[in-house]
């Protein structure tokens, strides 16, 4: 499966060599996806019911892969409203029962779907991108470190642009329906970037901790075996994190078997004063 941005320039059949009937294909402005947290009842949305039919109702599709591009529209009416006081007070409310009418469809859905993608990006710039974007891919207990543009190459946009590419893969993991297949690493997730000036194509890896050029085949060889390791990773991390659970839940037991007050000893029924009583 690969998420795109619906620039006709950015065509999937064109730089990941793939024919329609080949690929599950998700387009929409500025390649994004829903964050599960804003899918309810009353505000579903394509783009998960098409990661759910292709992952749970498909047995073929194994991998997928979400691209961002240069000089994305989108991601310039995103970046023009970093001055905007309403960016970052957008909500989706499940309570409403009669939703507002909304006039200015590409506002909302950027607003919406791109808030998280800005902020970042801005904390990126305020540390004049010295510090890495850390997020999570396919689960939330391994962060993936990632340095945007660390050549300077590209414009503020464009680095919004990978920026946003990345925490939308955040977004594809964060439904529970995915973490079957990333448990099992049987899904992979991957992060790719399209040059439209240059038409080339750049691929986030993790061992790298950015995105790196296409060469040849052993690139995409090289993400793929990143992805599975990241899952092996994920494991060891999981299993650590439920064993100091479990190793604090029979400590705070054994504290509060030790904390005994000693009038309610007394006051226990035990076998002597039952048999003294009767």
């Amino acid at each position: 499966m690969i998420i795109n941005c619906v620039d006709p320039r950015v065509a999937p059949s064109s730089y990941a060599q793939l024919n329609v009937n080949e690929m599950f294909l998700i387009r929409n402005a500025g390649n994004m996806v829903p964050h599960s947290s804003f899918v309810t009842t009353k505000t579903a949305a394509t783009e998960p019911a098409v990661l759910e039919l292709a992952f749970t109702k498909f047995n073929t599709v194994k991998q997928v892969a979400l691209c961002g591009h240069s000089d994305c529209k989108a991601m310039k009416f995103l970046h023009s409203m970093k001055d905007d006081p309403e960016m970052f007070n957008s909500e989706v409310s499940a309570d409403s029962s009669k939703p507002e009418i909304c006039n200015n469809p590409l506002r909302t859905w950027i607003v919406n779907h791109g808030a998280r993608s800005l902020a970042q990006f801005l904390r990126l710039e305020n540390k004049q991108f010295k510090e890495p974007l850390l997020f999570n891919a396919e689960s939330p207990y391994y962060k993936v470190e990632a340095w945007i543009d660390p050549e300077n190459k590209y414009d503020e946009v464009d680095k919004l642009a990978m920026v946003n590419s990345l925490i939308q893969i955040e977004n594809v993991g964060s439904y529970s329906f995915m973490q079957p297949g990333f448990d099992s690493g049987k899904l992979l997730l991957h992060g790719l970037w399209y040059d439209v000036a240059r038409d080339s194509v750049m691929v986030f890896s993790r061992s790298e901790k950015c995105f790196i050029p296409v060469e040849d085949a052993s690139t995409i060889d090289l993400i793929v075996k990143e992805a599975k390791e990241t899952v092996s990773k994920i494991k060891s991390t999981k299993l650590a994190v439920e064993r100091e659970a479990i190793e604090a839940a029979v400590e705070s037991a054994r504290l509060q078997g030790n904390q005994c007050v000693v009038e309610d000893y007394r006051n226990y029924p035990t076998v002597d004063k039952v048999e003294h009583t009767g």
